[in-house]
């Protein structure tokens, strides 16, 4: 609902016939769902207070769990590790954008990035031991389409970076789809008035 922003949640199967609502997350659900590889379980976002939290509930419907709070700090974008256990994530807890890695039942998490500059877009390997995420570390800009993004590939077990793409150097083309101040809503700024971008990170071979 564009007035209200709260949106509902349907599973529908693959030819149309079936429609069932979903019910039971939180009544301000907005956006960013996300499927757990064992289609068991959702996460998804849903404004509080000004501010974008993570929850998870039953792909089926049910109760839903608080996973990620952070005070004055929106957190978004979550990706599912394969193995269904970890939860990579977009924070900008601090005002700074940052890569999380929250770990499901646990609760432990691991900082992936927090460089200066936009830090986002993650994606984890198909094996699920490594990370890329799209950062403007070598050249902070404003996150704006004129930011020069290369593409980072970080490894949990030693906590380091082991592979950068330099997408110009590389003769890839690297496709980064920032939101414009008309795109911008009043639950697309970080809580402080400033503006926040989201971006969509993919390269390919010329």
């Amino acid at each position: 609902d564009k007035e209200t922003r709260r949106c509902s949640l349907w599973n529908i199967s693959i030819d149309g016939q079936e429609k069932n609502q979903v019910k039971g997350h939180h009544e301000n659900f907005y956006r960013y769902l996300a499927l757990s590889p064992d289609g068991t379980l959702l996460v998804y976002a849903a404004k509080v207070d000004g501010f974008l939290e993570l929850h998870i509930m039953p792909a089926i419907g049910g109760d839903f769990i608080p996973f990620i709070v952070t005070p004055e700090g929106h957190n978004e974008a979550p990706v599912w590790s394969p193995d269904g256990n970890k939860l990579a994530y977009v924070s900008f807890e601090k005002r700074q954008p940052q890569i999380i890695v929250q770990y499901v039942y646990s609760g432990s998490r691991q900082t992936v990035a927090k460089y200066p500059g936009i830090n986002g877009a993650p994606a984890w390997s198909p094996d699920g031991l490594r990370i890329a995420f799209a950062s403007d570390r070598a050249s902070p800009g404003d996150g704006t389409q004129d930011s020069k993004y290369d593409i980072y590939v970080y490894d949990p077990q030693t906590n380091t970076v082991v592979d950068t793409i330099d997408v110009r150097a590389a003769g890839r083309e690297v496709a980064i789809r920032t939101a414009t101040t008309a795109e911008i809503d009043d639950d697309e700024q970080d809580g402080h008035g400033h503006r926040r971008d989201r971006h969509r990170v993919t390269h390919q071979h010329h």
